[in-house]
Formats: C-alpha cells, sequence, structure tokens
C-alpha cells in the first residue's frame, strides 16, 4: 500500500493515486503532482464513499489507509429490491379494475418509451401530451399522465380530463361524482 498522501506530496504513488481517481470517474491529470485537483478529486470521492466497515471516510483531502482501500476495492453492484416493478403488469390477482389495469398498461408503455421531461423541468414533448393544451409547457404534469393514461382506454376516462392533481383529489372526494367515478375505475 503506497504512503499516506496529502496536497503537495509528488511522486509514483500520487500518479497510482490519480490513475485510481480517473478509474473511479474523478476527472484528474495525471502528472504525480498532488495539487488543487487532484485534491478536491480525493475529497469528492471521500464524500461518497465508505470504509471496509461501511462508515463514511472523513473528508479532509489526505489519502491515508482507508481512502486507499476504498479506491482499491470497488464497490459490488447492488440492485435495490422492491416490492413492486413497476416495469411489468401485476398479476389479475392483485386486484384492480380492467379500466384501471388497462391505464397501468398505458402508463407502463409510456415509461417504456422514455416518458419525461425533456430539456428542463416541466418541459418537453411527453409534458406537451399529457397536458393536452390544458396548461402552457413547465406546468406540473403528474395528474396529466395519469388523465392521458385513463383517455387511453376505449372504456374512457372516468373523469374529465385535467392537468391539476387538486382538480382530481376534489373529483375523487365528491360523494356523488367521487364515488360514481371510483367505481369506473
Amino acid at each position: 500500500m503506497p504512503t499516506s498522501l496529502k496536497k503537495g506530496s509528488q511522486g509514483p504513488d500520487v500518479t497510482e493515486l490519480q490513475k485510481l481517481l480517473l478509474q473511479r470517474g474523478y476527472p484528474v491529470t495525471v502528472d504525480g503532482v498532488f495539487g488543487t485537483q487532484t485534491y478536491r478529486a480525493v475529497r469528492a470521492f471521500q464524500s461518497q464513499n465508505l470504509d471496509q466497515h461501511a462508515q463514511p471516510l472523513v473528508v479532509d483531502g489526505q489519502v491515508g489507509p482507508l481512502t486507499w482501500l476504498s479506491l482499491t476495492h470497488l464497490k459490488p453492484d447492488i440492485e435495490t429490491p422492491t416490492a413492486i416493478d413497476f416495469r411489468q403488469l401485476p398479476p389479475e390477482e392483485a386486484g384492480g379494475s380492467q379500466r384501471g389495469r388497462s391505464a397501468l398498461e398505458v402508463a407502463i408503455g409510456e415509461l417504456a418509451s422514455g416518458a419525461g421531461e425533456v430539456g428542463g423541468d416541466n418541459r418537453g414533448p411527453f409534458v406537451r401530451k399529457y397536458l393536452n393544451g390544458m396548461a402552457d409547457e413547465g406546468s406540473s404534469w403528474c395528474a396529466g399522465f395519469v388523465s392521458f393514461c385513463f383517455s387511453q382506454n376505449s372504456a374512457g376516462i372516468p373523469f374529465p380530463y385535467t392537468v391539476g392533481a387538486r382538480d382530481m383529489l376534489k373529483e375523487f372526494r365528491d360523494p356523488g361524482v367521487g364515488a360514481s367515478a371510483a367505481k369506473r375505475l
């Protein structure tokens, strides 16, 4: 293991450090000099990594045994388990009406096609599609996404197309309208 390094250090150990930082995605010039750029990269690395006991590294810009160990032992790729796989339709026994399942199928298809914001918050072609001319691009579009997914159903949308979450909530809270709409879902 190389010696402890800090700002001002020079030599082959610093070169090795810089190569390791580059491999891990921290941009530095490999020149064997522990300057400001390397110092910043080390601090960034330390702020995003753990020691062998799963404790956060001390962010001090110095490369001691714990930072060396973390740099030389790659983290395993871990897939975070989730109770629901949002990429596929749940089995029928999971429940839901045919209309609701149909809307969910549309939503899954939209997400698979890359639906989301493009070019900034609440912007892009998908956002415009879900806002459906009812609001300007830049407006919140989550309720519009839900409305769109239901509107693609052959049975039709069970509530007025809206781009406002509060409007949708109000619709479902109304004892006469909401209960009826909920049954149609």
